[in-house]
């Protein structure tokens, strides 16, 4: 700043200076007097005077500002050179800032995905077993849908059998009272108690420990179809010796007798007298009633020729019939 008002300073008198000669040159023109050139000679040679020193002067600062616009150059050249560095090391850092954050960023990112990966397998792990515990509940619930549905079949089962009552219900049996529907002249009615078991090698099992009837083991595949078809024959089984067993009752109210239902035999006592009656399997629907045996205390006698008048007498015909014969 202070160099540039300098130099405006110098223009300003160089100006005056050009002024002042042109003023000279053309008062030299016109005729003056004496005293007059030697006061112009004087000042003219003041002014030149002045002139050289502020050329000399001027030419000093015009050096000293050359030189100042040399170094201001140099530096403003050095300056760009530097400028030129900073911008390249800048574009360098940029690029290695980029550079870091990518590596960084990919770092993160593998992190993620390796953390990732583990809460994956983690998921797949608890799939897994969440799998194998629904399979596991599936086979419990297979097995309850089984055991249930054969339950339901029973039950069905038994509602369409009639006079067969569950006692009791086990894992691996039934406990069923089968009653006589026809027994309406028995004061009690009679049941035959059967167990129904369920085989541990497949199979069901139907037996009973009645001692007034007894029927046969039975063994049948395990079918409900099968098993209705046991019980349908066992209970009309059991029918037809419940009304037996009905009518021994009442006859036993009246007679003298004894029923041996293993043999299938009655004895009737009168006085001295046992008469043997041999009941056939069947009886009272297909089986017949046959006197075996007479014996009395003189010995026995041919039954063939006791009978009584009906054509298929029954046992109550046979004991009215027997009760009316004089004892020998």
């Amino acid at each position: 700043m202070n160099n540039r008002r300098k130099q405006k300073i110098i223009c300003n008198q160089l100006r005056t200076i050009r002024f002042l000669l042109e003023f000279l040159e053309h008062a030299d023109a016109t005729p003056s007097a004496e005293g007059s050139a030697r006061v112009a000679g004087k000042q003219m040679s003041a002014v030149k005077q002045q002139w050289k020193s502020l050329k000399g002067e001027y030419l000093q600062q015009n050096e000293k500002i050359q030189e100042l616009i040399a170094q201001v150059l140099q530096k403003l050249e050095a300056l760009q050179k530097k400028k030129c560095l900073l911008a390249n090391m800048l574009h360098q850092y940029q690029i290695q800032k980029e550079a870091t954050e990518k590596q960084q960023q990919q770092k993160m990112l593998e992190g993620l995905v390796g953390e990732l990966g583990e809460k994956v397998q983690k998921c797949d792990s608890q799939i897994q077993l969440l799998e194998s515990e629904v399979q596991n509940h599936q086979a419990d619930a297979n097995t309850w849908l089984e055991m249930v549905n054969s339950d339901l079949e029973l039950c069905q089962l038994l509602d369409t059998l009639q006079g067969v009552k569950l006692v009791s219900a086990h894992d691996d049996k039934l406990v069923l009272d089968l009653q006589a529907n026809d027994c309406t002249l028995m004061p009690e009615p009679q049941l035959l108690r059967l167990c129904v078991c369920w085989m541990p090698e497949g199979g069901i099992k139907i037996h009973s420990d009645c001692d007034v009837f007894c029927p046969a083991e039975i063994l049948l595949a395990d079918d409900l179809k099968s098993m209705t078809t046991a019980l349908l024959e066992i209970q009309q089984c059991f029918q037809s010796q419940a009304q037996l067993l009905c009518e021994l009752q009442t006859l036993k109210d009246r007679y003298a007798i004894d029923w041996l239902p293993k043999e299938r035999k009655l004895l009737y006592l009168k006085a001295t007298v046992v008469y043997t009656l041999f009941v056939q399997a069947g009886y009272p629907t297909n089986g017949r009633v046959q006197l075996l045996s007479v014996a009395n205390s003189k010995g026995s006698a041919d039954p063939s020729v006791i009978k009584p008048p009906q054509e298929n007498p029954s046992l109550s015909n046979w004991l009215a019939y027997l009760c009316l014969q004089t004892s020998d």
